[in-house]
């Protein structure tokens, strides 16, 4: 698995720690080169009991996925598409921003 482009930790980090412990929400990109191997990678995050949220940003195009798990615990089978001009909401860290903010050039 290859450690996603940005990840969010609400525990405590120490100076020996290499990774974050209980991650609550991961940004992974997704390039046409690599698709196959992000997917693989978001299914293997969706393992981690403390992750609620997960954002896949395109590069092909401005547009956003969001994972989220549900009330019961269970990930929702469809995930939440952001368009180019939609705004990107990621509860679990009580993040907004508009989606054009994660591409410099938008």
């Amino acid at each position: 698995m290859r450690i996603p482009d940005l990840t969010v930790s609400c525990t405590p980090v120490s100076e020996d720690d290499r990774l974050l412990r209980e991650p609550v929400a991961i940004v992974d990109i997704l390039s046409p080169s690599n698709a196959a191997d992000t997917w693989a990678n978001v299914v293997l995050y969706a393992t981690i009991p403390s992750v609620h949220e997960i954002l896949v940003l395109h590069t092909a195009e401005v547009r956003g996925e969001i994972l989220r798990r549900g009330g019961g615990g269970q990930w929702r089978t469809d995930p939440e598409q952001v368009p180019p001009s939609g705004e990107v909401r990621l509860d679990s860290i009580a993040f907004a921003a508009p989606l054009t903010a994660f591409y410099r050039t938008a």
